[in-house]
């Protein structure tokens, strides 16, 4: 993985990041299901064996011992605990080596099943957020979001012949992060306003069909550099406007059911390492065989993905009646610091988004953005603090470190 680029690394690592959130599910699922077996008391012989075999591969052994006090199938006490007057240390540490790599090597086998019974058991839980989830986070998000950037990206180089003036390359996709920037204000939006009578659904079926719409006319409209800027902003909105929408809907469900709440994490978390994985080891080469006008056309397909559910209805979302489709403001008021605080970010964001592309002089644009820098500091301390000191420092100091640290990937 050393000798790939900085794409293919990053995928990887997210790749075996979401596989792990995704095994330590199931892992802890399947023991979960093992240890209410027991407790029933006839089967609790039969599986205390295989219980503990199971823990051991947790455990660190120390000198050829366990850190657990009962048997092992495999291993007698007197050979992982031995005499210091014989030769049995070696023994034991040899068996007890065996035994873990033999259950290593189960646990590679049982990983495609323990997989399918880890989203079967969610998906008869919560129903159609689980595929819509998946589709989001690992085709929409993952997929289309790393394929479409690398598209978009030779396509300002190459079609609009920006590789010479990459300030305006860099200003276009910067702006182009708007929809990212200002989800604090769709999420308030969407639980104030039950848009065609839903919180969640409609908003993910509108900002799709804009996303569909966005990749569609760059493929095939002739634009000009700064006449893109509309149509990626559609683009960025099919992605980042349900991104929120499905995080609000698997906080609630964890609400609803608490004990599941790191199992929906770990459905998001491993959905969308898999599609980005699969986006670095097919990007460059689409890119290179489609032309960066027809991969856009073609990615197109992964907003349609979420489109088809949210339109099906599948999240389990209850329709508000007609007398209550009215803008409630209630939320916003009782939480009025956070809902000043996302007010805030926004418009500093779409005011540096302009900036960037409007005017010309670096002092001014350098200027600027130092006074909105140190403004939305002060505006994340103060409003946080409220909250808890402790996640205004943790959040003040994130914002510091991204501002000392930019991104020189490009």
């Amino acid at each position: 993985v050393g000798y790939c680029d900085i794409e293919t690394q990053t995928g990887f690592a997210s790749l075996c990041l979401g596989l792990g959130f995704v095994l330590a599910s199931c892992r802890r699922a399947g023991m979960a299901e093992q240890l209410s077996n027991a407790s029933a008391g006839d089967s609790a012989p039969a599986l205390q064996p295989k219980l503990l075999s199971s823990l051991s591969s947790f455990g660190s052994p120390a000198e050829g011992r366990l850190t657990t006090d009962g048997p092992v199938k495999g291993c007698s006490k007197e050979d992982v605990e031995p005499d210091s007057s014989d030769n049995s240390t070696v023994t034991g540490g040899k068996k007890l080596r065996d035994m873990r790599a033999l259950t290593c090597l189960k646990g590679l086998l049982m990983m495609p099943y323990q997989l399918v019974r880890f989203v079967t058991s969610l998906h008869a839980q919560f129903g159609g957020f689980v595929p819509v989830a998946a589709l989001q986070y690992g085709v929409n998000q993952g997929l289309g979001g790393a394929v479409g950037g690398l598209a978009l990206k030779y396509y300002l180089k190459d079609v609009l012949g920006l590789q010479n003036n990459p300030a305006l390359m860099q200003n276009l996709r910067a702006a182009s992060r708007i929809p990212w920037n200002i989800k604090p204000v769709m999420g308030m939006l969407s639980d104030a306003y039950p848009l065609f009578g839903f919180h969640q659904t409609s908003y993910i079926a509108v900002a799709a069909a804009g996303g569909i719409v966005g990749y569609v006319c760059l493929s095939v409209l002739p634009l000009t550099a700064i006449a893109t800027l509309p149509f990626t902003l559609l683009v960025r909105f099919s992605s980042a406007t349900p991104d929120v929408m499905i995080d609000a809907f698997a906080a609630k469900l964890s609400k609803q059911a608490p004990e599941r709440a790191s199992d929906l994490q770990s459905l998001v978390w491993g959905s969308l390492p898999m599609g980005l994985a699969v986006s670095c080891a097919v990007s460059g080469t689409l890119v290179q065989a489609l032309g960066p006008k027809m991969l856009l056309l073609l990615v197109s397909v992964c907003p349609l993905s979420v489109f088809v559910p949210s339109v099906l209805r599948w999240l389990p979302e209850e329709r508000v009646p007609k007398e209550q489709r009215r803008l409630d403001l209630s939320f916003l008021k009782k939480h009025g610091s956070v809902t000043a605080l996302a007010a805030c970010m926004s418009v500093l964001t779409i005011t540096l988004s302009v900036l960037q592309i409007l005017v010309e002089s670096v002092y001014i644009r350098g200027l600027v953005i130092l006074i909105c820098g140190v403004l939305l500091a002060l505006s994340v301390y103060i409003s946080l603090c409220r909250i808890t000191p402790i996640l205004a420092k943790v959040a003040l100091f994130i914002f510091v470190r991204e501002c000392l640290q930019p991104s020189i990937g490009d």
